[in-house]
């Protein structure tokens, strides 16, 4: 296992390089000699009638699943040893997955009030970005952060009142963040990027362990 990685943005695969069934959704890495790591992706499994998590050289060779179960969106981590999901069949935030030993961890939404589905890690592996919304106040809807270590200190980025932004990558530095957002009606509206670093220091709402005893 290479132990330094450079993420690359999410990439739609194509059917010729892991086999009949395209998946969804993948996510590559790059070691720091250039040359290609593995790829992260997901891939519908008919028997869970599901998405499950696959891991593929570049050539398609040493295909094989992560971790048994349904899960999405994998995306590395920053030093490739990891991959977060966005959730669990659990109703957990994210599941944080060992690769080279399938072991894996949860992370539980901090707000059960506000649906978080994290998987964007930050370059320093600090925090994960989550797509975040509220049934009961759609104007909670927008980008979130939550800490890897134990999935508190639950921070806005963004706000996007009865629509949907989805994360996709932070920017080498970590003080910006690109993400896709739909309006209210689900009309998708673009990419957009947001400055990281001014949210989290002026604008972000912390929810944290200080208001919630935790």
């Amino acid at each position: 296992m290479h132990t330094s990685t450079r993420t690359l943005l999410t990439v739609v695969m194509t059917a010729s390089l892991a086999g009949p069934a395209a998946p969804a959704q993948a996510h590559g890495r790059l070691h720091d000699n250039g040359s290609p790591g593995q790829i992260a992706f997901g891939r519908e499994d008919p028997t869970l009638d599901d998405t499950v998590i696959h891991v593929v050289n570049p050539d398609g060779s040493n295909l094989r699943q992560v971790i048994p179960g349904p899960h999405e969106c994998p995306h590395w981590s920053p030093d490739g040893t990891q991959i977060a999901t966005c959730g669990d069949p659990s109703n957990a935030a994210t599941r944080i997955i060992d690769v080279a030993t399938g072991t894996s961890r949860l992370l539980a939404m901090p707000d059960p009030t506000l649906f978080t589905a994290c998987f964007v890690w930050s370059p320093d592996a600090a925090r994960l970005a989550c797509e975040s919304f509220s049934d009961t106040d759609p104007g909670r809807n927008g980008i979130y952060t939550i800490r890897t270590s134990d999935g508190r200190g639950l921070r806005r980025i963004t706000t996007n009142p009865g629509g949907d932004d989805n994360p996709g990558s932070y920017s080498p530095d970590g003080r910006q963040l690109v993400f896709s957002r739909s309006s209210a009606n689900g009309d998708p509206l673009g990419l957009f990027v947001v400055q990281v670093a001014r949210q989290t220091e002026g604008m972000a709402a912390e929810i944290d362990a200080e208001r919630q005893g935790g």
